[in-house]
């Protein structure tokens, strides 16, 4: 019981430290830039075709709502290059009015959503998509399904 205790209090602190991460390129490149260069690098060489689409009036938004923004949309991508096997990832970035939405779309092997809630337990990408969007008071919606590919949206408001 208390190696248990112990263990759930470190990872909330990974998690807390992961949260409070200010990412580097961040510092040096706006949102679309940061997320259209981790595109690339993960899709470079691999033969998956990649887009990235910006709408809207391209701004800078507040650090917490871009940082948060660019670890969905890279674990997204990350998901989809790794257990998808996608022919194509597109990325879309709308700022529409008082909101910013994040799309990355792919055209892979999907999975089934239901299934995959069963298992989030134990993993921390798409539990921690989930409470990136949520505690900065968004949505997330995360569309797939067996061989018609995945689409996960997140939407804040700034």
């Amino acid at each position: 019981a208390t190696a248990h205790k112990f263990a759930r209090a470190a990872l909330a602190e990974a998690r807390e430290s992961i949260w409070n991460m200010r990412s580097q390129v961040l510092e040096q490149r706006d949102l679309a830039a940061a997320l259209e260069s981790i595109l690339r690098q993960m899709t470079e060489g691999t033969g998956v075709g990649s887009s990235m689409r910006v709408e809207g009036d391209r701004r800078r938004l507040p650090p917490v709502v871009e940082n948060n923004l660019l670890r969905i949309g890279q674990e997204a991508i990350t998901n989809a290059t790794k257990h998808a096997h996608p022919s194509r990832i597109d990325v879309r970035l709308a700022f529409e009015g008082r909101a910013v939405r994040l799309e990355v779309r792919d055209d892979g092997v999907g999975f089934d959503p239901d299934a995959q809630r069963d298992r989030e337990s134990r993993s921390f990408g798409l539990v921690g998509m989930r409470e990136r969007v949520e505690l900065l008071g968004g949505g997330l919606s995360i569309e797939s399904a067996p061989g018609r590919g995945t689409s996960v949206v997140a939407t804040l408001s700034v």
